[in-house]
């Protein structure tokens, strides 16, 4: 059985797919402002699993804000769950922070 997807969380889907920012977008629209930061934080987790899965650092990092142990294997449903309690803010800064370029 699926999920239904509201009115509210199509226009974020749509918005951040045309490039729209999710800070720019006017907090007037309460409920769409809303979809739009929650679906920007799915993708930040998305992201910052990808990248676990293909770097040792990261996942390190990661697991270290987590609080869990690097040579543990978490479902990645227990991995969303942990990531969804940090603040949009959180996920954007870990995401820019393990997808930077490394300097060497």
């Amino acid at each position: 059985m699926t999920n239904r997807v509201s009115s509210e969380e199509m226009y974020a889907i749509k918005y951040l797919d045309s490039g729209g920012d999710p800070e720019k977008f006017s907090n007037r629209h309460k409920k769409i402002h809303v979809a739009i930061k929650n679906e920007a934080k799915r993708r930040f987790m998305v992201d910052i699993r990808h990248k676990i899965n293909k770097s040792k650092k990261a996942k390190k990092k990661v697991y270290k804000i987590i609080k869990k142990s690097p040579s543990t294997t978490i479902n990645p449903n227990d991995l969303y769950d942990a990531l969804g309690k940090l603040s949009y803010s959180n996920l954007k800064n870990l995401k820019k922070s393990i997808l930077q370029p490394s300097k060497e």
